[in-house]
C-alpha cells in the first residue's frame, strides 16, 4: 500500500479566497465520509449469528431449587414439540420429562422448560427431546440445592464482552460451584432502541461462545442485569430499549419467579403485561437466602441532589425488598443481597451506584438494621475489580448499626476500574481485557449456631493455567 503523506497548506494573500473554498470543500467531504462510516458501522450488540451443525444452538440451566430446575434453549429450526429430559444417569436412562413446548418464530425458536419432582442435593444430566428424538449434541448438568444446614460454594462475577470466549470461563467451571451468579453486564450490547432482535443476537453470541457454553452446560446460573446488558451506559428507566430488554430476559434467561406483578404498575405503557415487570427475584440454598435486585429498569435519573423521592429501584420493588429482609431475618441464618452497582460510594449526583441515591440507601440500611439480620453480605457489581470491605465503611444507617461485609467479583474480561470505596481489604482492578477475574464464595454450615463465609477474589492472568488469589478472607457468625 502506498504511504499516505500529508502536506501543510500555506495560503498566500491572493489565494485566500480559493484556499478557503478548497478548505470548505474538504470539510464537507470529511463530514460526508464520517456520516458514511457511522451509517455502515455495526450497531452495538448486533453480532452475526453462528449456527452449529446440531439442532440446538445454546442451552443453559437456572432457577434451581431442591426439587426443580429450568432449562432454556435455542433451536436452529422450529419444532412443534420440545421436551426436557433429566436423569441421574449421564446416558439419560430412565429420564424424567418436562411438559412439552413449541419452538417457533414468536419466541425466536427459544423454549423454557421446567422439570420438578427431583431429589435434593443430587446431580442430574439433561438434554432435549425434539419432535420425539433425543438430541445429545448439546447436554448439560446441574445439582439440585440441599435442604437444611448445608455447605456449598458459588462464584460471582460481572462484565464480559459480547461473545467473549476467554479462559476465565474454564477456570470458573473448574471450581465446580453449585451455581454461578452474574451481577450484570452479561454482554456489552449498549442497545439504545426498542428492538428485541438486538438483545437476542447479543445473548446468542455470548451463549454460543464455546468456553461460555461449556461453563453454562456444567453449572446453572442466577443472573440480573446492569446497564450495558439492559441498555446504554449508565442507563435508567428512560432507556428506550426497556421493553425489549425485559421481554428478552424473560424469554432467554432461566430465572426464578419474578416477584413483580404487572398489576402493581397501572401506568405501564406497554400492552404486553410481561414488559411491565422488573426482574427482582429470590431463592434459598440450605439456610442461606439470596435476594436479587433490579437496579436499572425502574431507576430514576440520577441528576438531582438528595431528593428523598428519587429511587434506584422504584417504590414497588423497594417495598418488596423491605419485606424480603424481614422474611429472611425470620427464616434464614445467612442472607446475600445482590446489588448490580457499588454500595460503598461517596454521595454525589455523578456517582454510578448508590452514592447518587443516598437517601434511599439510608432507608435500606435502616431496614437492614431494623430487620435484625445478624449475618447479611452484599455482593456488588459494575466495578471491574476484586474488592472487599469487612463492614468498616459500609454503614449508611441513620445512627449506625448496619455495617455489613461488601464483596466485589469482576470483571470477567473487561479492563479494570476502581469504583466506590474505601474498602478495608483494598481494590484489585482487572489489568486488561486479556485477564479474567471472579470471586469464589464458600459457605460452611454444619448445623450449629455458627455459619462461616469465605471469600476468595481470584484472577486468571493472560496465559496462565491457574488463577491466583488476590484476597482471602473469612468471617464466622
Amino acid at each position: 500500500m502506498r504511504e499516505l503523506s500529508v502536506r501543510p497548506v500555506i495560503l498566500m494573500r491572493g489565494e485566500v479566497g480559493s484556499g478557503l473554498l478548497a478548505a470548505v470543500r474538504t470539510v464537507a467531504w470529511l463530514l460526508v465520509l464520517a456520516a458514511l462510516v457511522v451509517a455502515c458501522r455495526p450497531e452495538a450488540g448486533a453480532v452475526p449469528r453462528r449456527t452449529d451443525s446440531g439442532p440446538v444452538a445454546w442451552i443453559w440451566s437456572g432457577a434451581v431449587t431442591a426439587t426443580s430446575a429450568q432449562v432454556n434453549a435455542h433451536l436452529n429450526q422450529p419444532s412443534e414439540e420440545v421436551r426436557l429430559a433429566v436423569s441421574s444417569d449421564p446416558g439419560l436412562a430412565d429420564a424424567i420429562y418436562s411438559p412439552s413446548a413449541a419452538a417457533g418464530e414468536e419466541s425466536d425458536n427459544t423454549v423454557a422448560l421446567t422439570v420438578d419432582s427431583l431429589k435434593p442435593d443430587s446431580e442430574y444430566y439433561y438434554a432435549l427431546e425434539i419432535d420425539g428424538r433425543l438430541d445429545t449434541t448439546r447436554q448439560g448438568r446441574f445439582r439440585t440445592f440441599p435442604e437444611g444446614p448445608s455447605s456449598f460454594r458459588f462464584t460471582f462475577s460481572n462484565g464480559a464482552d459480547t461473545g467473549s470466549n476467554m479462559p476465565v470461563f474454564d477456570a470458573i467451571a473448574a471450581e465446580d460451584p453449585l451455581f454461578v451468579l452474574n451481577t450484570g453486564d452479561f454482554f456489552y450490547g449498549d442497545i439504545d432502541d426498542n428492538d428485541i432482535e438486538r438483545f437476542r443476537d447479543a445473548f446468542f453470541a455470548s451463549l454460543t461462545a464455546p468456553r461460555r457454553q461449556a461453563m453454562f452446560g456444567a453449572v446453572p446460573v442466577a443472573y440480573v442485569w446492569d446497564d450495558h446488558d439492559f441498555g446504554p451506559n449508565n442507563t435508567d428507566k428512560t432507556n428506550p430499549s426497556r421493553e425489549a430488554a425485559r421481554l428478552a430476559y424473560q424469554e432467554i434467561v432461566p430465572h426464578y419467579p419474578l416477584a413483580d406483578d404487572p398489576a402493581d404498575h397501572p401506568d405501564c405503557p406497554y400492552s404486553e403485561a410481561e414488559a411491565c415487570r422488573t426482574i427482582n427475584q429470590s431463592f434459598a440454598v440450605g439456610r442461606a437466602y439470596f435476594i436479587l435486585t433490579d437496579l436499572r429498569s425502574e431507576r430514576d435519573p440520577r441528576f438531582s441532589w438528595r431528593d428523598d423521592d428519587k429511587s434506584m429501584m422504584g417504590s414497588v420493588q423497594r417495598a418488596w425488598l423491605e419485606d424480603q429482609l424481614e422474611f429472611a431475618a425470620d427464616n434464614y441464618e445467612l442472607v446475600f443481597l445482590i446489588s448490580s452497582v457499588p454500595w460503598i460510594e461517596r454521595e454525589s449526583i455523578f456517582a454510578g451506584g448508590w452514592g447518587a441515591f443516598a437517601a434511599e440507601r439510608e432507608r435500606l440500611a435502616d431496614a437492614i438494621r431494623d430487620s435484625g439480620i445478624e449475618n447479611l453480605i452484599i455482593l456488588a457489581g459494575d466495578a471491574h475489580m476484586i474488592a472487599l470491605d469487612d463492614g468498616s465503611h459500609s454503614d449508611y444507617a441513620s445512627g449506625g448499626g448496619a455495617g455489613v461485609p461488601v464483596m466485589h467479583g469482576g470483571s470477567l474480561n473487561r479492563k479494570g476500574s476502581r469504583k466506590g470505596g474505601p474498602y478495608s481489604h483494598g481494590t484489585f482492578p482487572n489489568p486488561s481485557a486479556q485477564d479474567g477475574q471472579y470471586a469464589l464464595v464458600e459457605v460452611t454450615d454444619e448445623g450449629g449456631d455458627e455459619i462461616c463465609v469465605r471469600y476468595r477474589g481470584k484472577r486468571l492472568p493472560s496465559g496462565a493455567s491457574e488463577p491466583t488469589t488476590l484476597i482471602d478472607w473469612e468471617v464466622c457468625k
